[in-house]
């Protein structure tokens, strides 16, 4: 499901790239606030929105003027719940 999800949003772009930077951010902070054994689900659903974003980004390059994409984490997502 959260593949199909991302290839939807992939394909309308930029005008997804706000509604993606809050989730970003919400789903990084919940990674943070969670105890460990409850952070597996926020941190798949992390590594999806990344990968929606890095999709955009690379696709919709000649497209991306006025992007702000201050704050939003693109780093490697831990995916093990024990990490």
């Amino acid at each position: 499901l959260l593949n199909t999800i991302q290839q939807a949003l992939v394909t309308i772009g930029p005008p997804a790239i706000p509604h993606l930077q809050k989730l970003n951010l919400t789903l990084a902070n919940d990674v943070i606030a969670l105890p460990p054994d409850q952070r597996l689900i926020p941190q798949l659903r992390l590594r999806t929105v990344k990968r929606t974003l890095a999709k955009i980004l690379v696709l919709h390059s000649g497209e991306l003027n006025g992007v702000d994409l201050r704050g939003v984490d693109l780093g490697h997502v831990i995916e093990s719940p024990g990490a």
